[in-house]
Protein backbone atom coordinates (compact mmCIF):
# COMPACT_ATOMS: atom_id res chain seq x y z
CA UNK A 1 0.00 0.00 0.00
CA UNK A 2 1.10 3.21 -0.83
CA UNK A 3 2.24 5.44 2.06
CA UNK A 4 1.84 9.45 2.60
CA UNK A 5 4.70 11.14 3.29
CA UNK A 6 4.51 14.13 5.32
CA UNK A 7 6.68 17.57 5.91
CA UNK A 8 8.53 17.19 8.92
CA UNK A 9 7.62 20.60 10.71
CA UNK A 10 4.04 20.46 8.91
CA UNK A 11 2.13 20.14 12.67
CA UNK A 12 4.45 22.41 14.50
CA UNK A 13 3.20 24.92 12.15
CA UNK A 14 -0.35 23.97 11.21
CA UNK A 15 -1.81 23.36 14.81
CA UNK A 16 -0.35 27.43 16.40
CA UNK A 17 -3.42 28.78 15.72
CA UNK A 18 -6.35 25.69 16.21
CA UNK A 19 -4.44 23.76 18.98
CA UNK A 20 -8.00 23.93 20.64
CA UNK A 21 -9.64 20.94 20.65
CA UNK A 22 -7.86 18.26 22.72
CA UNK A 23 -9.50 19.79 26.54
CA UNK A 24 -12.87 20.88 25.34
CA UNK A 25 -13.28 23.08 28.46
CA UNK A 26 -16.02 25.22 28.40
CA UNK A 27 -16.17 28.78 26.72
CA UNK A 28 -16.51 31.74 29.37
CA UNK A 29 -20.45 32.11 28.50
CA UNK A 30 -19.90 36.51 28.08
CA UNK A 31 -18.40 35.56 24.90
CA UNK A 32 -19.73 33.26 22.30
CA UNK A 33 -17.97 30.54 20.88
CA UNK A 34 -16.03 31.27 17.16
CA UNK A 35 -17.57 29.08 14.83
CA UNK A 36 -16.51 29.61 10.75
CA UNK A 37 -13.65 30.21 9.36
CA UNK A 38 -10.75 32.24 9.02
CA UNK A 39 -8.14 32.82 6.49
CA UNK A 40 -4.09 33.10 7.44
CA UNK A 41 -0.87 34.02 5.16
CA UNK A 42 2.70 32.83 7.13
CA UNK A 43 6.01 31.30 6.36
CA UNK A 44 7.62 28.51 8.07
CA UNK A 45 11.98 28.66 8.20
CA UNK A 46 13.74 25.42 9.91
CA UNK A 47 16.86 24.81 10.04
CA UNK A 48 17.96 21.02 11.28
CA UNK A 49 20.85 18.65 11.37
CA UNK A 50 21.98 16.90 8.40
CA UNK A 51 18.72 18.91 6.76
CA UNK A 52 19.91 21.89 6.19
CA UNK A 53 17.69 24.48 6.08
CA UNK A 54 14.03 25.05 4.56
CA UNK A 55 11.74 28.03 4.04
CA UNK A 56 8.08 27.68 2.99
CA UNK A 57 5.12 29.74 2.51
CA UNK A 58 1.72 28.86 3.69
CA UNK A 59 -1.63 30.58 3.39
CA UNK A 60 -4.46 28.66 5.02
CA UNK A 61 -8.29 28.66 5.10
CA UNK A 62 -9.04 27.05 8.43
CA UNK A 63 -12.73 26.09 9.38
CA UNK A 64 -13.41 24.95 12.93
CA UNK A 65 -16.85 23.48 14.71
CA UNK A 66 -16.86 23.12 18.63
CA UNK A 67 -15.18 19.64 17.61
CA UNK A 68 -13.68 19.74 14.07
CA UNK A 69 -11.09 21.77 12.11
CA UNK A 70 -10.23 21.52 9.28
CA UNK A 71 -7.80 23.08 6.76
CA UNK A 72 -7.02 23.55 3.09
CA UNK A 73 -3.75 25.21 1.83
CA UNK A 74 -4.50 27.73 -0.55
CA UNK A 75 -1.63 26.69 -2.73
CA UNK A 76 -1.89 23.12 -3.72
CA UNK A 77 -5.68 22.15 -2.13
CA UNK A 78 -4.62 19.58 0.29
CA UNK A 79 -6.71 19.17 3.67
CA UNK A 80 -6.39 18.49 6.55
CA UNK A 81 -9.21 17.49 9.10
CA UNK A 82 -8.97 17.48 12.80
CA UNK A 83 -11.92 15.45 14.55
CA UNK A 84 -12.16 15.58 18.57
CA UNK A 85 -15.46 13.48 18.55
CA UNK A 86 -13.15 10.60 16.60
CA UNK A 87 -9.72 11.58 18.19
CA UNK A 88 -8.72 11.18 14.41
CA UNK A 89 -6.44 13.19 12.22
CA UNK A 90 -6.73 12.92 8.57
CA UNK A 91 -4.49 14.37 5.82
CA UNK A 92 -6.46 14.39 1.95
CA UNK A 93 -4.77 14.41 -1.39
CA UNK A 94 -6.93 16.37 -3.94
CA UNK A 95 -3.85 15.99 -6.65
CA UNK A 96 -4.52 11.99 -6.37
CA UNK A 97 -7.71 11.74 -4.31
CA UNK A 98 -6.04 10.14 -1.28
CA UNK A 99 -5.64 10.21 2.42
CA UNK A 100 -4.54 9.00 5.31
CA UNK A 101 -5.19 9.13 9.04
CA UNK A 102 -4.14 8.50 12.29
CA UNK A 103 -4.96 8.58 15.76
CA UNK A 104 -4.29 10.66 18.21
CA UNK A 105 -2.42 8.76 20.74
CA UNK A 106 -0.92 7.51 17.61
CA UNK A 107 0.72 10.57 17.12
CA UNK A 108 1.40 11.65 20.69
CA UNK A 109 3.65 8.22 20.80
CA UNK A 110 4.98 9.49 17.45
CA UNK A 111 6.02 12.98 18.83
CA UNK A 112 7.76 11.54 22.09
CA UNK A 113 9.72 9.44 19.97
CA UNK A 114 11.21 11.79 17.70
CA UNK A 115 11.83 13.96 21.00
CA UNK A 116 13.49 11.02 22.53
CA UNK A 117 15.79 10.75 19.20
CA UNK A 118 16.93 14.39 18.96
CA UNK A 119 17.64 13.89 22.73
CA UNK A 120 20.32 11.27 21.92
CA UNK A 121 21.42 12.80 18.97
CA UNK A 122 22.33 16.02 21.51
CA UNK A 123 23.83 14.04 23.41
CA UNK A 124 26.09 12.38 21.00
CA UNK A 125 26.85 16.05 19.46
CA UNK A 126 27.95 17.23 22.98
CA UNK A 127 30.07 14.39 23.80
CA UNK A 128 31.82 15.01 20.52
CA UNK A 129 32.68 18.86 21.18
CA UNK A 130 34.29 18.05 24.70
CA UNK A 131 36.92 16.37 22.59
CA UNK A 132 37.32 19.25 20.28
CA UNK A 133 40.15 22.39 20.33
CA UNK A 134 38.55 25.63 21.46
CA UNK A 135 38.56 26.56 17.62
CA UNK A 136 37.44 23.62 15.97
CA UNK A 137 34.47 23.72 18.91
CA UNK A 138 33.60 27.28 17.76
CA UNK A 139 33.37 26.31 14.14
CA UNK A 140 31.40 23.23 14.92
CA UNK A 141 28.70 24.99 16.42
CA UNK A 142 28.66 27.68 13.92
CA UNK A 143 28.26 25.11 11.31
CA UNK A 144 25.46 23.32 12.89
CA UNK A 145 23.74 26.71 13.57
CA UNK A 146 23.83 26.54 17.75
CA UNK A 147 24.84 24.49 20.55
CA UNK A 148 23.23 21.02 21.06
CA UNK A 149 23.80 21.44 24.92
CA UNK A 150 22.25 25.24 25.15
CA UNK A 151 18.70 23.87 25.38
CA UNK A 152 17.11 21.48 27.95
CA UNK A 153 14.01 19.87 28.08
CA UNK A 154 14.44 18.39 31.51
CA UNK A 155 14.12 21.78 32.83
CA UNK A 156 13.03 24.99 31.13
CA UNK A 157 11.40 27.93 33.20
CA UNK A 158 8.15 29.04 30.97
CA UNK A 159 6.69 32.62 31.60
CA UNK A 160 4.60 34.87 30.25
CA UNK A 161 4.14 38.52 29.65
CA UNK A 162 1.75 41.20 28.43
CA UNK A 163 4.06 43.62 26.68
CA UNK A 164 2.43 47.61 27.16
CA UNK A 165 0.32 48.55 23.80
CA UNK A 166 -2.21 47.54 21.51
CA UNK A 167 -2.52 46.91 18.41
CA UNK A 168 -5.27 46.77 15.92
CA UNK A 169 -5.86 43.79 13.00
CA UNK A 170 -9.07 43.68 11.16
CA UNK A 171 -10.91 45.75 13.49
CA UNK A 172 -9.91 44.01 16.86
CA UNK A 173 -8.42 45.36 19.18
CA UNK A 174 -5.20 42.80 20.34
CA UNK A 175 -2.52 42.65 23.00
CA UNK A 176 0.82 42.27 22.76
CA UNK A 177 1.72 38.57 24.28
CA UNK A 178 4.93 37.16 24.89
CA UNK A 179 5.99 33.30 25.91
CA UNK A 180 9.51 33.19 27.70
CA UNK A 181 11.94 30.15 27.74
CA UNK A 182 14.05 30.77 30.78
CA UNK A 183 13.75 34.42 30.41
CA UNK A 184 13.80 34.23 26.10
CA UNK A 185 11.20 35.05 24.32
CA UNK A 186 9.73 31.92 21.73
CA UNK A 187 6.35 32.49 21.28
CA UNK A 188 5.24 36.40 20.45
CA UNK A 189 1.35 37.03 19.33
CA UNK A 190 -0.97 40.02 19.19
CA UNK A 191 -4.45 38.38 21.34
CA UNK A 192 -7.39 39.30 21.21
CA UNK A 193 -10.24 38.35 23.67
CA UNK A 194 -12.64 39.17 21.08
CA UNK A 195 -13.00 36.17 19.61
CA UNK A 196 -12.97 32.79 21.71
CA UNK A 197 -12.08 29.56 20.23
CA UNK A 198 -13.57 26.31 21.82
CA UNK A 199 -11.45 24.48 24.47
CA UNK A 200 -8.28 25.76 25.77
CA UNK A 201 -6.18 27.24 22.99
CA UNK A 202 -2.57 25.79 24.24
CA UNK A 203 -3.32 22.14 25.14
CA UNK A 204 -2.64 20.17 22.00
CA UNK A 205 0.89 21.32 22.22
CA UNK A 206 1.72 19.72 25.94
CA UNK A 207 -0.45 16.27 24.95
CA UNK A 208 1.88 16.08 21.78
CA UNK A 209 4.55 17.30 23.01
CA UNK A 210 4.83 19.54 20.47
CA UNK A 211 7.55 22.05 22.33
CA UNK A 212 10.47 20.80 23.67
CA UNK A 213 9.03 22.76 27.35
CA UNK A 214 6.16 22.11 29.51
CA UNK A 215 4.01 24.61 29.49
CA UNK A 216 2.31 25.85 32.93
CA UNK A 217 -1.07 25.30 33.26
CA UNK A 218 -1.68 28.81 34.42
CA UNK A 219 -0.60 29.68 30.76
CA UNK A 220 -2.87 27.19 29.06
CA UNK A 221 -5.96 28.86 30.45
CA UNK A 222 -5.31 31.82 28.61
CA UNK A 223 -8.89 32.41 26.72
CA UNK A 224 -8.89 34.01 23.16
CA UNK A 225 -7.37 34.44 19.95
CA UNK A 226 -3.68 35.27 18.10
CA UNK A 227 -4.01 37.34 15.05
CA UNK A 228 -0.88 37.50 14.37
CA UNK A 229 2.18 34.99 15.45
CA UNK A 230 5.84 34.64 15.92
CA UNK A 231 7.63 31.55 16.90
CA UNK A 232 10.74 30.40 17.42
CA UNK A 233 11.93 27.25 18.55
CA UNK A 234 15.58 26.85 19.66
CA UNK A 235 16.73 23.05 20.43
CA UNK A 236 20.59 22.52 20.29
CA UNK A 237 21.19 22.58 16.93
CA UNK A 238 17.62 23.07 15.80
CA UNK A 239 15.69 25.98 14.46
CA UNK A 240 12.04 26.41 13.79
CA UNK A 241 10.48 29.68 13.11
CA UNK A 242 6.87 30.57 12.11
CA UNK A 243 5.23 33.84 11.52
CA UNK A 244 1.55 33.98 10.41
CA UNK A 245 -1.48 36.99 9.95
CA UNK A 246 -4.86 36.31 9.75
CA UNK A 247 -5.96 37.90 6.88
CA UNK A 248 -9.95 37.21 7.04
CA UNK A 249 -12.48 35.80 9.53
CA UNK A 250 -15.88 35.02 8.95
CA UNK A 251 -18.58 33.53 11.28
CA UNK A 252 -21.17 31.10 9.74
CA UNK A 253 -22.61 27.66 10.66
CA UNK A 254 -20.36 25.06 9.07
CA UNK A 255 -22.20 21.86 7.36
CA UNK A 256 -20.52 18.61 8.99
CA UNK A 257 -19.90 17.98 4.98
CA UNK A 258 -16.61 19.86 5.18
CA UNK A 259 -14.99 17.01 7.69
CA UNK A 260 -16.11 14.02 5.65
CA UNK A 261 -13.61 12.01 3.72
CA UNK A 262 -14.73 11.80 0.02
CA UNK A 263 -16.65 8.86 -1.30
CA UNK A 264 -14.11 8.37 -4.49
CA UNK A 265 -10.64 9.05 -2.33
CA UNK A 266 -8.17 5.84 -1.66
CA UNK A 267 -6.55 5.51 1.83
CA UNK A 268 -3.32 4.93 1.77
CA UNK A 269 -0.89 4.47 5.35
CA UNK A 270 0.44 6.98 6.80
CA UNK A 271 4.39 8.02 7.39
CA UNK A 272 5.69 10.24 9.24
CA UNK A 273 8.78 11.76 8.48
CA UNK A 274 11.69 12.00 11.52
CA UNK A 275 11.50 15.86 12.66
CA UNK A 276 14.70 15.33 13.60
Amino acid sequence: MKRFQQHPVFFLTQLLLFGVLINGTPTPSFAQTFEGYWEQAGQVSSRLPVMGKTVEKQDHRIFITKDKIKTIDLTNGRTNIFRYDRKMIYRLNPGNKTYADISFSQFESLMKRNWSRMDRMNKRLTKKLKHLKPKQRRRMIQLLGGDPARNSRRYSKITMRWPPGLKTILGYKCRHLQLLVNNKPFLDAYWTKAIQLPGRMLDIFNQFGYFPYKIPDHILKLRGFPLQITLNILYGAAKIAYQTNVTKIVRTPVSDKEFQIPRDYRRINWTYMKLF
